[in-house]
């Protein structure tokens, strides 16, 4: 009977131990699902960066400081994306929107499409504020090296080219390498997952310059071979724009810079001096001026010895 006991004991302190610990995770599964609720179900959401989302209309909302006017927007504040972008401000509020650091003149608010990097500026008495800022990228693109995460934003999925890629210990995420980038993220307050599609190509334009060797100077024609048909390229002698010639061959002399650009923004610029020289037509034109001169000159020693004959 005492051994019955001694097993029965230990069992039931293992049972009790085992009842607490599930317990314990039931409640704090309880509380997690609560929490993740609470969050799903707010409406009007603060974010990490100042501003709010607004789960009925499904937007981002910046409110100028100290006052009701606010822009709504389909991204947030510090996002890239591929996607055009949506903007509307409230009535009353006066805004410009500047691309690349110039002013967008007649600015189409509900479809901002083009590539480049966006700042939207509120003005007002005494107010200059600017509200949000983000990047549009081409499909293609060689000139983001790194992609900061907005604030509140974490990484949840990398793949490249194919292949899922170690998760970075920091909110940025490195596309020094060319390929095909997936990055999936999510924004922290708001539960919602957002994804980022693009290709990185960082390789620039494959352009040869024959004649010219690494010198920056030389006397005789320049041949630019290697374009591509997606590449555009511009000309410009003396600081002046030309037509680039069909054969690629520029010839006359003068100072050159060449700018050669890829459908993925990479660009090469390369400038040189044609200096003064003699082309084939050039040397047959010296040549036929030459026996010209040699002939008058030739005729006028003949008259003169025939006139002292007479």
């Amino acid at each position: 009977m005492k051994l019955i006991r001694l097993l029965v004991l230990p069992v039931a302190v293992i049972f009790a131990a085992s009842s607490v610990i599930y317990a314990y995770a039931d409640e704090q599964d309880a509380e997690n699902n609560n929490s993740d609720q609470q969050v799903s179900d707010t409406a009007d959401v603060d974010l990490a960066d100042g501003g709010k989302y607004d789960r009925d209309k499904g937007c981002f909302r910046y409110y100028v400081p100290q006052g009701q006017l606010a822009v709504s927007s389909s991204v947030c504040d510090g996002m890239v994306t591929t996607d055009q972008v949506s903007l509307e401000c409230d009535n009353g509020l006066e805004v410009s929107l500047f691309r690349n650091g110039e002013l967008v003149e007649n600015a189409d608010m509900n479809n901002i499409k083009d590539p480049g990097g966006y700042t939207l500026v509120a003005y007002g008495t005494d107010i200059k504020h600017q509200l949000l800022s983000f990047t549009i990228l081409p499909p293609k693109t060689g000139e983001l090296k790194t992609l900061t995460l907005p604030a509140g934003f974490r990484l949840t999925q990398l793949i490249r080219a194919g292949t899922m890629q170690e998760m970075p210990q920091t909110g940025s995420v490195d596309l020094s390498q060319d390929g095909d980038y997936i990055i999936r993220y999510c924004c922290e307050q708001t539960g919602k997952s957002y994804e980022l599609k693009v290709e990185i190509d960082h390789t620039m334009p494959q352009i040869s310059f024959e004649g010219l060797g690494d010198e920056n100077s030389v006397r005789g024609a320049v041949k630019v071979t290697g374009l591509e048909t997606q590449d555009s390229i511009d000309v410009k002698m003396n600081g002046q724009d030309m037509q680039f010639p069909s054969d690629g061959v520029l010839s006359e002399p003068g100072i050159y810079k060449v700018s050669v650009r890829d459908d993925a923004g990479n660009e090469l610029v390369r400038e040189f001096e044609i200096k003064l020289y003699l082309n084939s037509q050039g040397l047959w034109f010296a040549g036929v001026f030459i026996a010209i001169i040699a002939s008058v000159a030739a005729y006028m020693i003949w008259v003169r010895k025939n006139l002292r004959v007479r």
